[in-house]
């Protein structure tokens, strides 16, 4: 086991995760407090299944702020503790049920339609000579699809995207400071002023209680502020990783180009060699062993979904992007009963946007090198400048 300085390769973290590989040992971050992390696929697999393992990644953050003496926890945070990806047993499988209802709803055939209409609306108002695809594509097509997911008026889901990065980046942080504690607090309070204000999703409510009577308003309020944060930042860096693997692989965009049912490899490909989420964290119970580590309970454990999807012991050539590999089953969207449950939103959103920039552009040329949001929880371009034509 080692340890040291933390110090996270923004441009490339898997210069690190082929370090891990070479000892083959779990390792220390500075995650909250001292944070073991397996990285295998295996291990990490093994992880996601142990039903010892508690998915409570809001304690370890909550219980680290309140340590904090100069910034007591806000109370708004709390409301992490409610979120249905945070909770186990009985009280997951319930909302997770009731979410998945929301999104299965919200995303029929006319929603993908929508999204790629919408898609093509943001291109044919933007300067091709010059385009940051993060901020007049990427960003908006998140804030809009997520907040037609849950009701929000496209004025009303304007702002999801700072709110949402406000919220992820205490959650990506190894020590969130008091101001960026209080900007995750304010953000989340904006975002359920959002959703209290809209008239649909008091009505989605309304068709929740059809068929859970039981389901108070404040609570799938909170439930929703979590299909914001995690459906706007994952949908976001997904598409944004597809477009830097376009720019990075000219090739491959040649033959989506030419041929666009090769879609649906290419963005499974492409969630598996650029991860959204590349860490996650699990909080034992009990003591136990994973990859030969003792792992105490009531510790940090992080699970490191990024390098599992580049193990070679999993994958034949880790590092090579082969749209036309055999399925490779990745660890992108998680794994056991925490699986994310937007998983098939996401790819149906991605590939309806994909599919609306394949329609209007033949070449990408980068005008610039890709930035990195410096979040090492997700993997994300912060900025795309390009040249289409």
């Amino acid at each position: 086991m080692s340890s040291g300085v933390f110090s996270w390769p923004i441009d490339d973290p898997y210069l690190i995760y082929r370090e891990w590989f070479r000892d083959r040992k779990s390792v220390r971050l500075p995650f909250w407090g001292q944070s073991t992390c397996l990285a295998g696929y295996k291990d990490c697999r093994d992880a996601l299944s142990e039903l010892s393992l508690s998915a409570d990644r809001a304690r370890p953050l909550l219980d680290f702020i309140e340590r904090m003496r100069r910034c007591p926890a806000a109370e708004q945070l709390r409301t992490l503790r409610t979120w249905f990806q945070f909770v186990d047993g009985a009280a997951h499988m319930y909302w997770r049920q009731i979410v998945r209802h929301v999104l299965d709803v919200g995303s029929g055939r006319d929603y993908e339609h929508w999204i790629e209409d919408t898609a093509g609306s943001l291109l044919d108002r933007c300067e091709p000579s010059r385009i940051d695809l993060v901020k007049l594509f990427c960003e908006p097509i998140a804030s809009k699809g997520t907040g037609r997911l849950i009701g929000l008026s496209d004025e009303l889901a304007s702002g999801l995207g700072s709110c949402a990065r406000a919220v992820s980046d205490v959650f990506g942080n190894a020590a969130p400071s008091c101001v960026e504690v209080v900007c995750a607090s304010d953000a989340l309070r904006k975002i359920c002023r959002a959703l209290s204000a809209s008239v649909a999703h008091h009505k989605i409510h309304k068709t929740v209680l059809k068929y859970w009577p039981n389901v108070k308003y404040e609570d799938f309020l909170a439930q929703s502020t979590l299909i914001v944060v995690a459906g706007h930042e994952t949908t976001q860096f997904l598409i944004g990783n597809c477009l830097s693997l376009f720019i990075k692989y000219p090739d491959v965009y040649e033959d989506v180009h030419r041929d666009p049912t090769l879609l649906p490899a290419f963005g499974d490909e492409a969630l598996r060699f650029e991860s959204p989420t590349q860490l996650t964290v699990r909080v034992p119970k009990t003591d136990l062993t994973l990859a030969s580590c003792s792992i105490k309970a009531g510790t940090t454990l992080v699970v490191a979904l990024g390098a599992a999807n580049r193990d070679p012991e999993q994958f034949a050539r880790p590092d090579d992007f082969d749209i036309y590999a055999p399925l490779r089953a990745h660890c992108a969207f998680g794994h056991g009963s925490h699986q994310c449950p937007g998983a098939r939103v996401a790819r149906l959103q991605t590939i309806a946007a994909l599919r609306a920039f394949l329609r209007r552009y033949r070449k990408i040329n980068p005008l610039a090198t890709v930035k990195w949001q410096p979040n090492p929880m997700f993997r994300g371009a912060s900025q795309l400048l390009v040249e289409l034509s």
